[in-house]
């Protein structure tokens, strides 16, 4: 089992490798204007939580450039993007992880069920939304889990304390909240990848 999962990375890693190349991804904060430029530059921090090392994005921007959709989350705005971390994408068991390497089609669906188009929701927004329709067409949930003690937030991944609130967005908590991009792009990262309705 851990043999086929380290392949299957293994096969999303090098198929990517091409595009990401090409495409010159640089991680950039432009503090003048309030954001990182665009979500998959973000993705490229190999550490960008500081008061929680481990999280890194690394899959979510393999599988976003091997999908074909980098053009769609860097594009115009407002957006609100769930970004499940890396150890999120290692937690699915290994058949699910290999059926969406192995399909693109069924990746970029997975991956369009974490886009919310035309709204920024900040976290605490989330509560009184309620629920919305993703890119993929599916509903995404809000709810208000159970309460934790802190959590990262902001742009530069300060430990807060969480006001005795957790976020979810489907059953998975958001991890980091309010990460804001240039043209008003929301970013939140969740540990968990969420899996559209069949």
């Amino acid at each position: 089992m851990k043999v086929l999962r380290k392949l299957t990375i293994a096969t999303l890693v090098l198929a990517t490798a091409g595009v990401m190349v090409a495409g010159g991804m640089n991680a950039g904060w432009t503090a003048q204007q309030g954001g990182y430029a665009a979500p998959t530059q973000f993705f490229t921090v190999v550490k960008p939580a500081m008061d929680d090392p481990q999280m890194a994005f690394a899959t979510l921007r393999k599988a976003v450039a091997y999908a074909g959709l980098a053009g769609t989350l860097d594009g115009q705005g407002p957006a609100t993007i769930f970004a499940p971390d890396d150890r999120a994408f290692a937690a699915l068991p290994s058949d699910q992880l290999n059926a969406l390497i192995t399909d693109k089609a069924k990746l970029a669906n997975v991956l369009k069920f974490h886009v919310i188009l035309g709204h920024a929701y900040k976290v605490r927004d989330l509560p009184g939304v309620k629920s919305a329709k993703s890119l993929q067409g599916g509903d995404l949930t809000f709810a208000v889990g159970a309460p934790i003690p802190k959590v990262v937030s902001g742009n530069r991944g300060q430990l807060q304390p969480a006001g005795g609130k957790t976020y979810t967005v489907n059953g998975a908590d958001i991890i980091w909240a309010d990460i804001p991009f240039t043209d008003g792009r929301i970013v939140h990262a969740i540990d968990k990848v969420l899996m559209p309705p069949m």
